[in-house]
């Protein structure tokens, strides 16, 4: 149980900065 957490913590954090980074792009394009 214990492992498992900070493994998917950290998989949510590089999707929040992945979404970031494509929105980032989107707004440069507008």
């Amino acid at each position: 149980m214990g492992a498992t957490k900070p493994i998917c913590f950290k998989d949510g954090w590089s999707v929040k900065s992945k979404i970031a980074v494509v929105e980032r792009k989107i707004n440069a394009k507008n």
